[in-house]
């Protein structure tokens, strides 16, 4: 009943559908009331809706039985909908661990802010040193307001991190460039922007009207900002990242 297989009792596994199989597996998993469960990819070999619905299953049984469940997987959108805690990991190495808010909002590494998101976090370079306290800087000769920074770079040569969401189009002072590509995705759209910095994403409201090709300026929405030491690729602190 746990798993959702009442009336199937008298089936053998391989008589089953691929999801269905993949509860007999968490119920194996779950009989013998274990203190931690370890689940490596269980759902890779699934199609993708078949996927989600066992995704909201496996976190309906851990809510209701309280066991610890270590979940490995390498897609970042199902760790991100079904984790209290994430770790992210790189060539064996733990780089942080938290929150799926915490790791999405305030990674401490520039792996860490690519890995997680989609599309992930945009790294514009930054030609000058960063100093303490410092509260803006200059990017393809546009001024950007960052959070006060409490550390200072290492290096001349580094990088802003900020999410698409994070950004806005604007009418004048900001960075320039040409819409490249332009992504409907229902609510929202993803527009790409190709600048003297690389290309930039940037969510818009669907009802944005933009075209390929057409010339746009684009600046920071909020001070969700961080600045990744260019010789460390390690978040910089500041009043919003500590």
């Amino acid at each position: 009943s746990m798993v959702s297989l009442s009336g199937f009792e008298s089936r053998m596994p391989a008589q089953l559908s691929g999801g269905q199989q993949q509860r007999v597996a968490v119920a194996r998993a779950l009989v013998f009331d274990p203190a931690v469960v370890l689940m490596d990819e269980p759902l890779g070999a699934l199609d993708k809706n078949l996927r989600e619905s066992m995704q909201y299953e496996i976190k309906h049984i851990h809510e209701n039985i309280g066991v610890t469940v270590v979940y490995v997987t390498h897609d970042q959108q199902e760790a991100m909908s079904m984790a209290d805690r994430i770790a992210v990991m790189n060539e064996g190495e733990i780089l942080q661990a938290d929150s799926p808010n915490i790791i999405y909002n305030k990674p401490k590494t520039k792996f860490v802010a690519n890995f997680i998101g989609s599309p992930g976090m945009n790294f514009m370079p930054i030609n000058q040193k960063i100093n303490p306290n410092q509260n803006s800087i200059t990017v393809a000769e546009a001024t950007i307001d960052i959070p006060a920074q409490k550390d200072g770079s290492t290096s001349e040569q580094n990088f802003l991190g900020i999410r698409p969401e994070n950004l806005k189009l604007v009418s004048e002072n900001g960075i320039k460039g040409n819409i490249f590509g332009v992504e409907y995705l229902g609510s929202r759209k993803i527009l790409t922007i190709e600048t003297i910095v690389g290309n930039v994403k940037i969510r818009v409201d669907s009802d944005t009207n933009v075209q390929v090709n057409e010339q746009v300026q684009f600046n920071t929405l909020n001070n969700n900002q961080i600045i990744f030491d260019g010789s460390t690729d390690k978040a910089l602190s500041s009043e919003f990242i500590s």
